[in-house]
């Protein structure tokens, strides 16, 4: 059922200096059919500690909100408190306090007091860093009175190691939208997972000097390795063959890949697959050390005839002035369709084959002011959907996953009820192409929690529908460490009947790679580039496809 309009209370001890806090009470203020009716400054008798001298800008956040301070011991109200809170019809609290209350006020509200349990921690950022995890997970509760939470939302986000700074201001922008999309769920009359469970923080002990000096040690550490790869670290992919279908990946087992190109120093990636005059054309992305920015090429495999073992490779098929990365293939009927990556236009762009002039043709714009990254579509249960993550300058685009719906691929789009569906560094950014087995649907995505594209995770999804998503990952794919390429695996994709493609990483550190990066200042123009290089040549290695 859906609500109407809500009325709100706010609890806080202290906002100085804490910026993202009134960024996300603004984000509240900005919202139809929700008013701030109520402001508790709270006390904690406990901690001896009285704000007196609280910012004042939270009046000017919400003139017409009656302001009340309670005293709070062990997390209890004052039963004065309790009476006169009562007289306040209020659909929740959120609370911005670091104090976790209990007892009868938790059921004041109707739909509970909100809070963010990493701020009742202890320097939950640093310990994250101290502990040097490759991420870092933060919840949105509801408190219950029994002493247990119930989820609302949850993410797991990168640990930024190099910079404790970087760190806490990129989880604070990417929780600020939580508390608002709650709201948005509810008027939606979008039900919410009613399962609880214990309240658990780990108790930190306070660090010694000795261990600070250490910490202080791990970031330079980091820092120095950052700067180490950003200046000698060079990054090449490349595309192999496997010679088996899609839902034989979720056995684990280590991939048997023929790499197409045995050169090292090669750069393809997101390979895909389609049909056309009556052979098999990979569509990839390729980066070429002479251009700046990614563009798309093909090759046109010849496994039969007079050219068997023979490619014609394409340069520059689909040109943008924009990067492009990730074209992937759509099939509809006897038609072939391509969404190429190109965040930076913000927008999503549906190309159609032409089998009479040959070429790709922009037919439909699907999504537009949505700075969409790797949009994967796929036709489940009656509707086409839409896969994709978000680029920020929080690298969101790695770890919030958007949805969207339509009843025909070539109709209107809607965004999914519950956007962003999920905030995961280990398994939200698509991977690829998404496959059916036994009628459950399974989602590739990438795991870039230690790096990016670093190993796939496969995932079942469980619901999906316009207001509803749940998956979970059930296997991961990870490359060999004596691969050619063994540092990432970030695409899986159909080709055909047992036979699928990949592509790998290699990071190649010289002092040669300082040198070819700042030759990329002078880049040449990408033209030039792809006149001189459109040829025919011959495998230089030999692979097999299974027919």
């Amino acid at each position: 059922m859906k609500a109407g309009k809500m009325k709100f209370g706010i609890i806080i001890d202290s906002l100085s200096g804490e910026k993202w806090k009134y960024e996300m009470l603004h984000k509240l203020k900005e919202m139809e059919n929700l008013e701030c009716s109520l402001v508790i400054k709270v006390h904690d008798r406990d901690k001896h500690k009285s704000y007196k001298n609280q910012d004042q800008n939270i009046k000017d956040l919400f003139p017409y909100s009656s302001l009340k301070t309670c005293k709070v011991d062990k997390g209890v109200l004052k039963q004065r408190d309790l009476l006169h809170l009562r007289t306040y019809p209020l659909s929740f609290y959120l609370d911005l306090s670091d104090i976790r209350f209990e007892g009868e006020f938790l059921n004041l509200p109707s739909y509970g007091v909100w809070t963010f349990r990493h701020l009742k921690e202890k320097e939950p950022i640093f310990y994250e860093l101290w502990k040097e995890s490759s991420y870092t997970e933060v919840f949105f509760d509801r408190l219950l009175p029994n002493g247990k939470v119930q989820n609302l939302m949850k993410g797991s986000l990168p640990t930024i190691l190099f910079s404790a700074k970087k760190h806490k201001t990129q989880l604070e922008q990417a929780i600020l939208e939580w508390p608002a999309q709650m709201c948005r769920k509810i008027n939606k009359g979008i039900p919410n997972a009613p399962a609880s469970h214990e309240w658990v923080i780990e108790k930190n002990p306070p660090l010694s000097v000795l261990k600070r000096i250490r910490y202080s040690l791990r970031i330079g550490k980091h820092q120095a390795k950052r700067w180490y790869k950003r200046l000698f670290g060079y990054e090449y992919w490349n595309i192999g063959i496997v010679n088996q279908s899609l839902h034989e990946f979720l056995n684990e087992d280590p991939l048997e890949i023929e790499w197409l190109f045995p050169h090292k120093k090669l750069y393809y990636g997101d390979p895909f697959a389609y049909e056309a005059d009556g052979e098999l054309r990979l569509i990839f992305e390729e980066v070429d050390h002479r251009v700046v920015k990614g563009f798309i090429s093909e090759f046109h495999l010849r496994d039969d005839g007079e050219d068997m073992g023979k490619y014609i490779l394409r340069k520059g098929t689909m040109n943008l002035p924009t990067h492009m990365s990730y074209p992937y293939i759509v099939e509809d009927g006897n038609n072939s369709y391509c969404i190429p990556e190109t965040s930076e236009s913000k927008k999503v762009t549906l190309h159609q084959w032409n089998n009479e002039t040959k070429e790709w043709r922009e037919v439909k714009t699907i999504l537009k002011g949505m700075a969409a990254v790797d949009s994967t579509i796929i036709h489940w249960n009656g509707r086409w959907w839409l896969f994709c993550t978000r680029a920020s300058s929080f690298q969101t685009e790695n770890y919030e996953l958007h949805i969207f719906y339509s009843d025909h691929l070539l109709g209107e789009w809607k965004e999914h009820g519950a956007n962003p569906v999920k905030y995961d560094i280990r398994s939200a950014r698509p991977a690829g192409t998404p496959f059916v087995l036994n009628d459950v649907l399974y989602r590739p995505a990438q795991d870039c929690s230690v790096t990016y594209g670093g190993s796939i995770v496969l995932n079942k999804v469980e619901k999906l529908s316009p207001d509803e998503f749940k998956e979970k990952p059930v296997s991961q794919l990870h490359q060999s460490p004596e691969s050619l390429y063994p540092d990432g695996l970030h695409t899986m994709s159909y080709a055909r009947e047992n036979l699928s493609l990949v592509d790998g990483k290699r990071i190649d550190y010289h002092p040669i790679n300082l040198f070819k990066k700042l030759y990329l200042l002078k880049s040449k123009p990408f033209e030039k580039v792809v006149k001189s290089s459109n040829k025919r040549v011959n495998f230089i290695r030999s692979f097999s496809i299974k027919n």
